[in-house]
């Protein structure tokens, strides 16, 4: 906890920075915000998690096309965004916001990274979860089994 703490605190003074030196629209702001709704997250701030995260997505939106993934770590990108989202509501018990989320997130990975990629695997991986809690276990059959072929084609 207290680590996450730190981070939380050392995210909160990034962005004072970056937000006197970048201006509240850049990609890196955006990218800030949503690791200090990470932090907030596992602190149990959803409230305030959830207000990072959707700061990173609008400024995402607004500079990026809406289906654009970086592969660079200098950035977060929209997918991330709705991953993040996704997860929020997930922990909320929103689930059909997150399947939403989710759904857009596998959308954006799978059209620009490929069906074989490790970060596809993951969002249908955590899409095959939720689509099992609603119990929707057609479509989390196939999810899973998806994830898990990309998963042991990557890692054996």
């Amino acid at each position: 906890m207290d680590e996450t703490d730190q981070a939380k605190d050392n995210y909160k003074r990034a962005l004072e920075i970056q937000l006197k030196k970048l201006g509240p629209e850049h990609v890196h702001v955006a990218s800030t915000y949503n690791s200090l709704g990470n932090s907030l997250s596992k602190l149990g701030e959803t409230d305030r998690a959830k207000d990072y995260y959707e700061r990173a997505l609008d400024i995402e939106l607004k500079k990026l096309r809406p289906e654009h993934v970086d592969l660079g770590a200098e950035h977060v990108n929209v997918a991330t965004c709705y991953f993040s989202l996704g997860n929020l509501h997930h922990t909320l018990g929103e689930t059909d916001q997150a399947k939403d989320y989710h759904k857009h997130a596998l959308e954006i990975t799978l059209k620009k990274l490929g069906p074989e990629h490790v970060d596809v695997a993951h969002s249908y991986h955590k899409l095959g979860s939720i689509y099992n809690g609603l119990g929707e276990f057609e479509e989390a059959k196939h999810c899973l089994d998806r994830a898990s072929v990309i998963y042991i084609a990557k890692y054996g």
